[in-house]
């Protein structure tokens, strides 16, 4: 379902105060980003925020109810979102709050994913002298070892 100008604008206007909220359009829907992390989907008539498990569950107690979409071969799939109760778009403090935790939840996904991402970090091995490049988060990553004295040749070298 596509989404209006206006209701991107309203939302974006409510969630001002959180500071650095932008919006672009993806798949028809608004995503709204912080700081670069998206957080919120606006696509039919309402909002929808970013969630893990426990908010998830909180705002559907509340009274939220969970993005879907339908899928060819999978039929319904419920994504990681969820609009706040129907309280919050009367109170934007409550919308505020709702909308914060999401935020958090997006910008730890986001560091998490630049970790995920590091390449070769240098770490020395021994006392020994040689030093081995060692992967902090790349699964699967071979050590690479440099002897002392292939340092020193280049040292040399450049001399």
């Amino acid at each position: 379902m596509a989404v209006s100008d206006s209701l991107e604008n309203h939302f974006l206007h409510q969630l001002e105060p959180l500071g650095g909220v932008s919006a672009r359009r993806m798949f028809g829907a608004s995503c709204l980003f912080i700081d670069g992390a998206a957080f919120a989907v606006v696509d039919d008539g309402t909002l929808f925020l970013k969630t893990d498990p426990a908010l998830k569950a909180t705002l559907k107690a509340a009274g939220g109810r969970p993005f879907t979409y339908e899928h060819k071969q999978k039929g319904s799939v419920e994504m990681s979102y969820c609009s706040p109760p129907e309280s919050a778009f009367d109170d934007v403090k409550e919308l505020l709050m709702w909308a914060k935790q999401s935020a958090a939840l997006a910008r730890a996904a986001k560091s998490g994913a630049k970790k995920k991402a590091t390449k070769l970090v240098a770490k020395p091995k021994d006392t020994k002298g040689a030093k081995t490049a060692k992967s902090a988060s790349v699964p699967g990553a071979k050590k690479v070892t440099k002897s002392a004295s292939a340092a020193k040749t280049r040292k040399q070298t450049k001399r």
